[in-house]
């Protein structure tokens, strides 16, 4: 398992070395440049070469790229040109409240869609069944930032039930963070808890029908003995990647539910970054959000070797 890992991790280097040439080159190719952000479009030749000059914007794109690089290899991602302050300072005050929404969206989304798509298995093609299934094609076909809007609107003004956007911290107040974050949390976690659903559904029934599992009811287990120790155990083992992915997918779409329930995260942050040409803040924020990938993706590798010691091999 150690070597099964340690490989993992060395295939996240070249990953990680593509990204952020990447990340470079489609900032530095974006319309629009850091001085009219700052100075404005009437700033006057002088002022725009002394401020290239001080951020390092007028040496070659290849120095830039190796200074980047290399500093950001030492945990140093730059200096916002915006605000002057550092971006890991920056992108690590709006972390927490990324990473509250994404991970609570990701288990609302695994309980939900593995309880559905179990209870879904029990009778394939009975009521319960197709209403499970109506309901998971409904979810995935309706944008998360939709439904963030009309739980905005109808839960949190009109009738007021929970809070309608705004975010406050865990360490300030718990149970104020679990408010502000509900209605965020089920916007994003439906179409993800749709898919795992459906994975669930098709992998247990599948394990339902295989001799083992008759044989543990002829021995004089229970029903419930049986699909929740056994049965389940061996379902998830395809659907541990669907998990993984839908942790990415529930990242990406968090960076506009963020903007729909004014929620100060990484994505409010980026979208506001790309505005003001602040190149930095925007590669920053792009190598971050990579590494959470591919530090989740490593978890689901791991978690699935773990399933399925055949992967291992």
């Amino acid at each position: 398992m150690t070597k099964f890992i340690a490989l993992r991790v060395a295939g996240m280097v070249p990953q990680l070395l593509v990204i952020s040439i990447l990340a470079f080159l489609l900032v530095q190719l974006a319309p629009g440049t850091v001085a009219d952000s700052i100075l404005g479009s009437g700033a006057s030749p002088q002022a725009v070469a002394e401020l290239n000059h001080r951020l390092g914007l007028d040496r070659p794109m290849i120095e830039q790229y190796g200074i980047w690089v290399s500093n950001a290899a030492r945990g140093d991602l730059g200096v916002s040109a915006k605000t002057a302050e550092p971006v890991v300072t920056t992108i690590g005050s709006r972390m927490g409240a990324t990473l509250s929404l994404a991970l609570g969206a990701l288990l609302l989304a695994v309980v939900v869609g593995i309880a559905l798509g179990v209870r879904s298995s029990l009778r394939p093609g009975g009521i319960i069944d197709r209403t499970i299934t109506v309901f998971s094609a409904v979810a995935l076909a309706v944008p998360s930032f939709w439904v963030g809007i009309l739980l905005s609107v109808y839960v949190g003004v009109r009738w007021a039930l929970l809070p309608a956007g705004g975010y406050t911290p865990f360490d300030v107040d718990p149970a104020a963070w679990f408010q502000c974050l509900i209605l965020p949390w089920i916007a994003l976690s439906l179409p993800s808890g749709a898919v795992i659903s459906r994975q669930t559904r098709s992998a247990m029934v599948d394990v339902l029908r295989s001799g083992y599992v008759r044989a543990a009811v002829a021995g004089g287990l229970t029903r419930r003995q049986v699909v929740w120790r056994h049965a389940l155990k061996n379902a998830l083992t395809p659907v541990i990647p669907v998990i993984g992915f839908q942790l990415v997918v529930i990242l990406g779409a968090s960076f506009v539910v963020e903007q729909a329930f004014n929620i100060p995260g990484v994505g409010s942050m980026a979208v506001q970054a790309i505005f003001d040409r602040d190149l930095s803040l925007v590669q920053g924020t792009v190598i971050v959000v990579a590494v959470f990938v591919l530090l989740s993706n490593l978890v689901t590798d791991v978690a699935f070797g773990w399933a399925n010691p055949k992967v291992r091999l």
